[in-house]
């Protein structure tokens, strides 16, 4: 089923953003992208009240998270709206990850890309 392979969160805290030029919540980049835990990810819902947050999970092996992220990332470009996408893949496997990144990249440049920590203790 689509709605369990594809998991859109929105959280509607009076609206959400950071700077795209710093860290935002003290993340630690990975491979170029920001590992995260889930403290991490609160503190992205609580950082600023400009705009609407959507944390978009992605696999660059699921078909239909390739398909809507056209549609989400459209979110940001139209709408007030701040989009981080979330791979759901393993932080150590650097080869799927690199993939993942260089494709996101290739939809949109400046994308925010997040991964869970491997070893985030929830």
């Amino acid at each position: 089923m689509k709605k369990t392979i594809i998991i859109v969160i929105i959280l509607l805290m009076d609206n959400f953003v950071f700077s795209q030029t710093s860290a935002p919540c003290n993340l630690q980049k990975n491979t170029g992208i920001y590992a995260v835990n889930s403290s991490d990810i609160e503190c992205l819902a609580k950082t600023n009240k400009k705009e609407f947050l959507i944390i978009y999970t992605f696999g660059i092996w699921c078909a239909p998270c390739i398909q809507h992220l056209p549609n989400a990332l459209s979110l940001q470009d139209n709408y007030n709206v701040k989009v981080y996408v979330l791979l759901i893949d393993e932080e150590s496997d650097e080869n799927l990850i690199s993939k993942t990144v260089t494709y996101l990249k290739s939809q949109k440049k400046d994308i925010d890309v997040l991964i869970l920590k491997d070893s985030a203790l929830f």
